[in-house]
């Protein structure tokens, strides 16, 4: 049985590397592209199941002539690994390496399988991308430094003195063999040259925008997770650099998303050519242009800020808050993990359920009434009054676990036409705490905006109660001895017209 994964090819992976980056890293030791062969051939076994054929030339200096065997190796090579360095770029043997495979693709019209492409990039080091090759421009590449955010300087992964960073040069060889562990799974699935790697057209189309680098993990890890469940992830190919082609290239990757993916950091971005504004807020805006009854769902991560966040961003986050309850569904994260962003997105592209048809007898507007258990008896005559008006009223669990009794509370946050908190015997800490709970429930689920949300404040005079002060909410006065309904009156219409 041929150790090759894909049929028409001999090899695999084709690595491409300046002989340089191969130095012995310590005396007698091996070198970067030696350490990273190695590792990739592992990997790449254990994702596929069996031995593959990764090959590249080991000959001691890149001096040699550009010969025909290593042509035919190219010729022969199902991908091609460029490892990118500044000794790559001034290799004239990797540029010929280079040309070699993609002349070689583009004959056979089989460069790009579906939406990926058979030349995987890794950036060992920084390289400013007007020295790429258009065919290294176009494409994401898997980073292998880190930059000091002190210094500023990159840090090799395999030489960075921090602790964690050979952990992590192995799982970025990980990502990298997983990458190719699809790429080629999908082109031995038939002996066609045009064979497709694509998702079938059922699949969701996700819009995962390109990041700023402080949150460039985050991005390919999500890219990765949607990619490994079969979804479509656009835009594959790196940003261009152009405004007017850079906005091109989201209005095309908008047009089938589903959903669409922000994940906001501590910098602003790059500002491209011919604009004003960063990628970060050229694709904000390009999203919010999209938005229609088919438009993608919007979901905003926002990292937690260890860092201070460039003060550019704080317009940008305030107006994307600002628009959360309104049009499609739009969710805004904050100080919320990366798995819990997963779940959302997971959930916005779950299909549309089924119509149900309503019932004969209707039912009135769900309101949750909110209070501290101190003042469980005290709502006894305003949940009274509520069910009296046709509204199915709901009070907090008070009994259980705390876990089940938090969780009992975001579901009903999530489900509830209407809110209704009553401020009286409990202290403001908890009022404070439920006032979030109105905005966190949209990172975890709700797409609509209440139809009515207010505040009752009872026990008055009180002087902090008399100098609260909110937008979030309306606030009802109930400053009379016994229950008085008609403050109520506008918040009962409001339900009753929805």
């Amino acid at each position: 049985m041929p150790r090759h994964v894909v049929s028409d090819y001999r090899n695999d992976v084709f690595i491409s590397y300046s002989h340089i980056d191969n130095q012995p890293i310590d005396d007698g030791g091996s070198g970067w592209v030696d350490t990273f062969h190695e590792l990739l051939q592992n990997f790449v076994d254990v994702h596929l199941g069996r031995r593959t054929t990764i090959w590249r030339d080991r000959r001691l200096t890149g001096a040699d002539i550009f010969s025909d065997e290593i042509e035919q190796q190219l010729k022969a090579s199902a991908v091609l690994v460029s490892i990118i360095s500044p000794g790559y770029l001034q290799s004239d043997w990797c540029n010929r390496e280079l040309f070699a495979f993609t002349r070689a693709a583009e004959d056979g019209r089989n460069l790009r399988i579906g939406n990926l492409q058979r030349v995987v990039k890794v950036l060992r080091l920084p390289a400013e991308r007007s020295a790429l090759p258009p065919v290294l421009d176009n494409v994401l590449g898997a980073q292998f430094y880190r930059l000091d955010p002190a210094s500023g300087r990159a840090r090799d992964l395999l030489l960075d003195p921090a602790v964690d960073a050979p952990k992590i040069f192995r799982a970025r060889v990980d990502d990298v063999a997983q990458d190719l562990s699809r790429l080629l799974s999908a082109m031995a699935a038939s002996s066609d040259a045009a064979a497709t790697a694509a998702p079938p057209e059922s699949a969701a189309t996700v819009f995962l925008a390109w990041s700023t680098a402080d949150l460039g993990e985050e991005r390919e890890k999500l890219r990765r997770e949607l990619e490994a469940r079969r979804f479509r992830v656009v835009p594959a190919a790196a940003p261009p650099l152009e405004a007017g082609r850079l906005r091109d290239a989201v209005a095309d990757a908008l047009r089938e998303a589903k959903v669409a993916i922000h994940l906001i950091g501590a910098h602003y971005g790059f500002v491209p050519e011919g604009d004003e504004r960063s990628v970060v807020e050229l694709q904000i805006d390009a999203a919010a242009a999209a938005v229609s009854p088919d438009g993608p769902a919007r979901i905003f991560w926002l990292a937690p800020h260890e860092q201070v966040r460039d003060p550019r961003l704080d317009a940008l986050v305030s107006r994307v808050q600002r628009q959360a309850p309104a049009g499609r569904p739009v969710d805004v994260l904050v100080n919320q993990s990366v798995e819990t962003l997963k779940a959302l997105v997971l959930d916005r592209l779950k299909p549309a359920p089924a119509q149900i048809e309503k019932a004969a007898t209707p039912v009135g507007a769900g309101v949750y009434l909110i209070c501290d258990p101190l003042d469980r008896e005290s709502v006894t005559p305003l949940q009274d009054f509520l069910f009296d008006q046709s509204l199915e009223v709901r009070l907090p669990l008070f009994d259980g676990e705390a876990d089940a009794i938090r969780e009992e509370h975001y579901e009903t946050l999530k489900e509830c036409d209407g809110v209704l908190i009553f401020w009286g015997k409990g202290r403001e800490g908890w009022l404070r705490t439920m006032l979030r709970d109105l905005n966190k429930v949209f990172g975890l689920g709700r797409s609509d905006a209440f139809k009515a949300a207010s505040l009752y404040l009872t026990d008055l005079p009180d002087p902090s109660k008399e100098s609260f002060r909110t937008r979030q909410v309306s606030i009802i006065k109930a400053d009379a001895p016994r229950f008085d309904p008609a403050p109520l009156a506008p918040f009962v219409s409001q339900l009753a017209r929805a």
